[in-house]
């Protein structure tokens, strides 16, 4: 049986699905005896992907460019949409998609609308993370948390802040980032009643 799936999580859940067999392999074959093939399309399939790609990370950047305007006239709702579609638009494996929805989360949150910045937040660091970049993961949902305590979504508060300080405990940070991380996370209830 093959699922059919369309869109950008096609492709990666493709590439998942087969990164998931690859691992419950036994230890010799993961050793380089077999190859996980991740793309297999035909040529014509590739061609018509990057071509909507193309006109995908056209419209992400104009989206960006008039986010940009839209927050400099200090009008930060229209600025958050822009951003958030910005985002919506760009690939798991874009670069800059941290980071616009990083901003999206700021200009929801100046818009008086944590519930959603908290949203975008999360979006961020999980994008973040895909690309290794544990620090900004870990801001991502330290500001996350932030916003949905603010929104006063207590259970979504707790969720995001363990997603931080578990982070907050990788190894590839320096020290100084993992206490800078950790000041402003408590797993401790009494601190807060104190």
């Amino acid at each position: 049986m093959q699922a059919r799936t369309t869109g950008r999580g096609g492709a990666l859940l493709g590439a998942a699905a087969a990164l998931l067999l690859a691992a419950a392999m036994p230890a010799v074959a993961q050793d380089g005896e077999r190859t996980v093939v991740i793309s297999d399309l035909p040529l014509m399939e590739q061609t018509r992907i990057a071509a909507e790609m193309d006109a995908r990370n056209t419209e992400a950047s104009e989206l960006l460019e008039e986010a940009r305007a839209h927050e400099e006239e200090g009008e930060w709702g229209r600025a958050a949409r822009k951003y958030e579609r910005s985002g919506e638009l760009r690939a798991d494996g874009d670069g800059l998609a941290w980071q616009v929805y990083d901003m999206a989360g700021r200009a929801y949150y100046f818009s008086d609308s944590p519930g959603r910045a908290s949203r975008m937040w999360e979006e961020s660091a999980e994008r973040a993370l895909i690309f290794g970049n544990v620090l900004e993961a870990a801001h991502g949902y330290l500001r996350a948390a932030v916003a949905a305590q603010e929104a006063g979504k207590r259970v979504r508060t707790v969720e995001l802040g363990w997603k931080a300080y578990h982070l907050s405990q990788s190894p590839v940070l320096t020290r100084m980032q993992r206490e800078e991380l950790q000041a402003h996370l408590s797993v401790d209830a009494e601190d807060e009643r104190g």
